[in-house]
């Protein structure tokens, strides 16, 4: 999530933000990116699916993955041109 963060922001200014809560326990990752458009988000956790030249389209796919084998929930909140959050909670 944090490599998947830097390089939304790319180059030029911009910010990575990692907070962790304790109650409940989450993990959220946020950056000031371009956020992304309805249509890319709602394929992001695809297999192979990027945006990206070069790109695997793995990353995510791959903490979905994780995060679902170990009864973690993953959401992401964007908004194109305004950035992304992903937000990982533990469910006890």
């Amino acid at each position: 999530l944090v490599i998947n963060a830097q390089q939304a922001i790319g180059e030029g200014e911009g910010k990575v933000e990692i907070v962790v809560n304790q109650n409940p326990i989450e993990l959220i990752v946020r950056d000031s990116g371009p956020g992304m458009s309805d249509e890319v988000a709602a394929r992001m956790f695809e297999p192979r699916f990027t945006t990206r030249g070069g790109g695997s389209g793995l990353g995510l796919a791959i903490v979905k993955a994780i995060a679902d084998r170990h009864g973690m929930d993953v959401k992401c909140n964007t908004s194109h041109g305004k950035g992304t959050s992903f937000v990982m909670r533990i469910s006890l």
